[in-house]
């Protein structure tokens, strides 16, 4: 009978001090979907204001359940890079004309996760321009500053990056790459987004960068990427 009891206390007490699930837990928010300017896209509607600036309107759709949004603007020429806190799904920003930029929008509810939008990119037009220069590259592996190569074997290292232009006119990279931070041409010419294997020496930091190349003779340089093996 003791052990009896000891059992019906111990049973009420779990389940009267359980752990409390909250009665409206917070939903997982989604991200948002980017609208205009239009991704790898020429923009030609931002309203003028000085022969080098214009003023452009990012837009993105509306996510449920968010409270603000930051969006994350970064010339990519200059690298620079801002950040806004909005709680409309617009903003109006002065820009740079014949500049090419990339924006990604974070959704922010008033409690829990975060979420990240895609990243575009977009020229913003300049005048009579009758052609554009390709995105800079965008360097994906090695990452910037990786030390763990989970993909690498003893052949060496791949180098792998993605290119994109507002005129879909690429013709071929150049790749730089080794030990000094101002890296020299490696390859030139590549048509593909990777080199094949490179071998390399452990405990060695590494410099890379992309430069990419259209039809037309347009060129742009990625940032430099550094790893150590």
């Amino acid at each position: 009978m003791k052990y009896l009891l000891i059992l019906v206390i111990v049973f009420a007490l779990s389940a009267c001090g359980g752990k409390n699930k909250p009665d409206n837990p917070t939903p997982p928010i989604s991200k948002a979907v980017l609208v205009a300017p239009a991704q790898d896209a020429a923009c030609n509607t931002g309203t003028v204001i000085a022969a080098n600036k214009s003023i452009v309107t990012l837009k993105w759709n509306k996510v449920d359940n968010a409270a603000s949004y930051e969006l994350h603007l970064t010339n990519l020429l200059t690298r620079s890079s801002t950040i806004q806190t909005v709680t409309s799904t617009s903003v109006a920003d002065t820009l740079l004309r014949n500049t090419p930029y990339s924006w990604y929008v974070v959704s922010k509810p008033s409690s829990g996760n975060v979420s990240q939008s895609d990243t575009w990119k977009f020229y913003n037009a300049g005048a009579s321009t009758v052609s554009y220069a390709p995105f800079p590259a965008e360097l994906l592996l090695p990452a910037q500053g990786e030390t763990h190569f989970t993909y690498l074997n003893n052949n060496g290292v791949i180098l792998s990056w993605k290119g994109s232009s507002v005129d879909q006119n690429i013709v071929n990279y150049d790749v730089y790459f080794g030990t000094s931070p101002t890296p020299p041409l490696y390859l030139s010419k590549v048509t593909g987004m990777q080199t094949d294997y490179i071998s390399v020496v452990p405990k060695t930091t590494y410099y890379w960068k992309v430069v990419t190349r259209d039809i037309n003779g347009n060129t742009s340089e990625s940032v430099i990427f550094q790893f150590t093996y």
